[in-house]
């Protein structure tokens, strides 16, 4: 399975540039809130995006690779 992957760069005062890696997915619900997921790597959040459908709790997440 293909993780719908995005990188994103953020301009960071006394670090530069950072380039930001993340999974974005959207839940089948329209009126789902978004969940910021932190871990240690955006690859656990392969566990929660198969529950993503309308029958399931209502969120869209946003999972972050952390840098460093």
């Amino acid at each position: 399975d293909k993780l719908p992957m995005l990188i994103r760069a953020i301009d960071v005062e006394g670090f530069g540039v950072l380039s930001i890696r993340y999974v974005y997915q959207r839940s089948e619900a329209v009126d789902a809130i978004h969940l910021l997921f932190l871990h240690d790597s955006f690859l656990e959040s392969r566990k929660l995006l198969p529950l993503l459908t309308a029958n399931h709790p209502r969120i869209h997440v946003v999972a972050i690779s952390l840098p460093g």
